[in-house]
């Protein structure tokens, strides 16, 4: 009977030191988890944040080049040199010619198209499609009213060689007058921007970045398949940086650019980036198991 009492408080005792144990490596999980989230967070932020400017710089200068060809002497000399010709091939290859010698931004495979109203031409910098004449009633994707002149246009080129997703800047060429006679557009290649901008930042396979519009709409991703669908995530969110950690350890971060109001996003799994950590725990629980068995016996 006493020897019963003993080993019923021996074994209580070390019951009682084992989930002390057990508590304070749950805490000490738990607060390690949190610190390696918040950091990982911070780091996603800090990368994010450089490439968003980056994106708004490379947007920047498409809108001021957009707006300084559409005001260049040099551009409307030679339309008026179109518009008082013969307006055949020859000519229109001139003012192609004259788009492609003023274009300065040389970036992402940048293209400028100008579109003249009154004789439904498409004229391109491209050395292949420099004229295109367009059926009646016919215009381009670009001649549309922008809601925001700051945020770039996003829409499928046809006037490439091949279908291309596109972001563009377009202003309006006007004469002496002040008359609109037709619309300069500058455009740069979507997967030339994600390989630019978005691939760099895949470190881990755990990782997936896209491009969101203001709508939440992807408009560039790794996957070509997901542009165009509406993204599940914080696209729609005020704050220039959000977070959100779901139940699976699934994080979304999102960083808006000013400028564009476009934002970068990152899906990652923290599952991944805690496994160690969590599997180290699993190891020390079985240590300490084993370890009351022995004190036990």
């Amino acid at each position: 009977m006493k020897f019963g009492f003993r080993l019923r408080l021996a074994i209580t005792i070390v019951m009682v030191a084992f989930s002390c144990v057990i508590a304070v490596l749950a805490v000490n999980y738990y607060d390690a988890k949190e610190l390696i989230e918040a950091n990982y967070i911070k780091t996603l932020d800090d990368k994010i944040t450089i490439q968003t400017e980056r994106l708004d710089g490379i947007m920047q200068e498409m809108y001021l080049e957009s707006r300084r060809m559409a005001y260049s002497e040099e551009l409307h000399r030679q339309i008026t040199q179109y518009q008082t010709g013969a307006q055949g091939y020859t000519d229109g290859i001139l003012l192609s010619q004259k788009l492609d010698e003023l274009l300065d931004f040389r970036q992402l495979d940048a293209a400028v198209y100008l579109y003249l109203s009154q004789y439904q031409c498409v004229f391109s910098s491209l050395a292949y499609n420099t004229v295109r004449e367009l059926p009646d009633g016919a215009i381009p994707e670009w001649v549309v009213a922008a809601e925001n002149p700051f945020q770039p246009l996003y829409f499928t080129n046809r006037f490439a060689r091949t279908s291309q997703h596109v972001f563009a800047y377009t202003h309006a060429v006007q004469d002496r007058d002040g008359n609109t006679i037709g619309m300069l557009c500058i455009t740069v290649d979507e997967r030339q921007l994600y390989y630019e901008l978005l691939s760099p930042l895949m470190i881990t396979e755990q990782e997936t970045y896209c491009l969101l519009a203001p709508d939440g709409t992807i408009c560039s991703a790794r996957d070509v398949g997901e542009i165009g669908k509406q993204a599940v995530t914080s696209a729609g969110y005020d704050d220039r940086m959000n977070a959100q950690i779901a139940e699976n350890d699934a994080l979304c971060i999102s960083v808006q650019a000013p400028f564009t109001g476009y934002r970068l996003q990152c899906l990652s799994d923290l599952a991944g980036l805690t496994a160690a950590l969590r599997t180290r725990l699993i190891y020390m629980g079985i240590a300490g198991a084993i370890l009351s068995v022995l004190l036990i016996c």
